[in-house]
Formats: C-alpha cells, structure tokens, sequence
C-alpha cells in the first residue's frame, strides 16, 4: 500500500505527504519509483488544462494497479472529466476517487490546509468494489492546443541571479529546460521556479491568463465512493 504523487508546485505532494502520515503509508514521487505492480494505491497528481498530465498518463501506462484511488488536484477553476478519463483509459481497478481544490499553480492565494476534509476519503480506501465515475462538465476548449494556451498565457524568466547549478535541469519533467532557460517542450508547470535553491527563475502572466485567473473559482472538493458522492465546501 503506498501514497504516490506528481507534483511541481508542491500542492499535491503535501496532499500526499499528509494521507500517508495518517494512513502509516509509504509516500513516493512517481518520477522516482520504479515498482511496477501496486496492490493498493493513492494517486494524488494536479488537473493540467482539464486533463491528466503526460507523466501521470505514462505512469499510469507502465504500471499494475489492483486497487486504485485517484485525487485529482485542481487550482479552484475547473477539474473538467479528469477522473472518468482516467477510468476509460486505463485498466486499473478504481475503489474511491476525489476532487480537491487547491491553490492555483499561477495564483498567490494560499496554499491548501483543511486537510481534515479529506477523512471521507480515508475512510473510503479499503473498499475493493470497483465504483463508476460519472461523467462531469468539460471546457470546450480544453483538448485544444492546451501546451500552446499555457505557453502564451505564462512567461519563465531567468534573472542574474542564475548560476547554471543544473538543478532546473534535474528537475524537470519534459528536459525543456537548462539552465534557466526553456525549450519548446515546456509545460510550464513551474516545477523549475519552485525548486530553483537560488529563486533565479521567476515567472509573469501574460493578460489572457491574468483574465482567466480572476474568474469566480470553484471550492468543491468531490469525493466517489461505493456507497455514492460527497460534496463538500472550502
């Protein structure tokens, strides 16, 4: 049994940290595992643009899971059909789900910390009934050009500060950047900026995010289980 979670800003790893601390779980970055069968898993990962981002999606392929509960992180906008997706694509057998609304990876609000709104989710994940995940509402928008869209919408900037200490370089994802400066592969999930040990890279919003950022959020965190959904309010 085992806490696993992709991360770049650092809210679904503090998700993940905390249910493995109260579970007595393992916690583990899926970048850096390399088991390939899993009895029971927690997978704790961020929504990218409505979708489930590429990493989770070759995890995810490259693995076996018997029993799975997915949550899927979202920045208060949209969590689109994440986890339905998730349960179309892929075999793995899914016991419970949940949506959580946390900071936006873009936005200065404050990080996520009503943790003990995720206990319906621990009383949920020893379950060994497979539930159905209903279908939810999707951006039209949100399959097109998706990496193009968060490209023209957020801008990497490397400043003086830069040393060239290739840990940008470590920790990316995609390899789309060395040394402070990215390539076109770049997601910007930010996971560059936030692990940067001498805040060199710093990143500014182009309008049309800026536009979408200050839309009415939504605070739902949503929960499956066998026995039916639990809504809950932030």
């Amino acid at each position: 049994m085992i806490v696993a979670y992709y991360s770049n800003t650092g809210e679904s790893r503090r998700i993940a940290e905390y249910l493995g601390k109260k579970l007595g779980w393992e916690t583990v970055d899926i970048l850096k595992t390399h088991i390939r069968e899993y009895d029971r898993m927690i997978l704790v990962f961020p929504v990218y643009c409505q979708g489930i981002p590429k990493r989770v999606e070759k995890f995810l392929g490259s693995v076996k899971i018997q029993n799975l509960i997915p949550i899927a992180t979202y920045g208060k906008m949209s969590y689109g059909d994440v986890l339905r997706q998730m349960q179309d694509k892929f075999p793995h057998k899914i016991v419970s789900a949940a949506y959580v609304p946390t900071k936006h990876t873009y936005s200065d609000e404050e990080r996520f910390s009503e943790f003990e709104k995720l206990g319906e989710i621990i009383e949920n994940i020893y379950g060994d009934e497979e539930i159905k995940i209903p279908r939810s509402k999707k951006s039209f928008w949100a399959d097109m050009l998706s990496e193009e869209r968060s490209r023209m919408g957020v801008k990497i900037i490397r400043t003086d500060r830069c040393t060239s200490c290739g840990v940008c370089t470590e920790n990316c994802p995609e390899n789309a950047v060395i040394n402070g400066i990215t390539g076109k592969n770049c997601i910007r999930c930010l996971r560059c900026v936030e692990n940067c040990p001498g805040k060199a890279l710093e990143y500014r919003l182009i309008y049309p995010m800026k536009k979408y950022l200050s839309k009415v959020r939504c605070s739902d965190i949503v929960i499956y289980t066998a026995s039916g959904i639990v809504y809950k309010k932030i």
